[in-house]
C-alpha cells in the first residue's frame, strides 16, 4: 500500500551492525487501517532499533506517547499514556510469514521491510482494558455515579448459612458425604 510506504525500512544498504528509526505517529496514522478506535489524538513516538547481522535482522521496538481516551468511570476524556517495548526477529525463507508477532519471515531477496503493521498493533496492545483517570474522583458526575452504584447495590446481603433459605434436598444430601470424611 502506497500510503504506508513511509514505514519501509530498507536494509540491503545498510552495513551490519545498529541502526535507529524514528517515527512520530498521529491519528492519521491509524486512518490508514481503516478500522475502528475508541481512542483519537494519538501522540506517541516510535523508536525501532535495527540490529542488522550477516543472516537475519534483530528489531526492538519502542513506543511511548499519549492518546485520548474515555474514562471507564465518568466517560469523560483524558490523555492516557502508552508505553510499549518489544522485539522482532526477520529472518529469510522462500515465501512471506508474518503470522508470528516475534518471527517475520521474509523472501529471500527481499531488500525492506515495512513497520506499519507491527507498529500498529504494538499500540493497540499498550492500551490497557480498563481505562480510568486518575482525577475521576474529582470529576462533576462522580459523586452522581457512586450514589447511582450504591442504589444499585443489593438491599440484603445474603448470607452462606442463613437459615430462611429452603436448602435443596440433593445439596443435604452431598452434605451427608463431606460428614463421612
Amino acid at each position: 500500500m502506497e500510503k504506508l510506504k513511509k514505514y519501509d525500512i530498507s536494509f540491503s544498504g545498510l552495513k551490519i551492525g545498529n541502526h535507529t528509526f524514528e517515527y512520530k505517529i498521529e491519528q492519521s496514522f491509524f486512518d490508514l487501517f481503516n478500522s475502528e478506535q475508541d481512542f483519537s489524538n494519538a501522540d506517541i513516538s516510535a523508536l525501532i532499533n535495527l540490529d542488522k547481522k550477516s543472516s537475519l535482522l534483530e528489531i526492538d521496538f519502542k513506543i511511548d506517547g499519549f492518546i485520548t481516551v474515555p474514562c471507564d468511570i465518568t466517560s469523560n476524556d483524558f490523555p492516557l499514556r502508552i508505553t510499549n517495548n518489544w522485539k522482532s526477529l526477520v529472518k529469510f525463507s522462500d515465501y512471506y510469514d508474518d503470522s508470528d508477532d516475534e518471527l517475520i519471515v521474509l523472501p529471500l531477496g527481499e531488500h525492506y521491510i515495512n513497520v506499519a503493521k507491527t507498529l500498529y498493533e504494538g499500540i493497540l496492545v499498550a492500551i490497557p482494558i480498563k481505562k480510568v483517570n486518575p482525577n475521576a474522583e474529582q470529576s462533576e458526575n462522580y459523586t452522581e455515579i457512586q450514589k447511582k452504584l450504591k442504589d444499585l447495590l443489593p438491599e440484603k446481603d445474603f448470607k452462606e448459612n442463613d437459615e430462611s433459605k429452603e436448602i435443596d434436598s440433593r445439596w443435604e444430601k452431598l452434605k451427608d458425604l463431606k460428614n463421612l470424611n
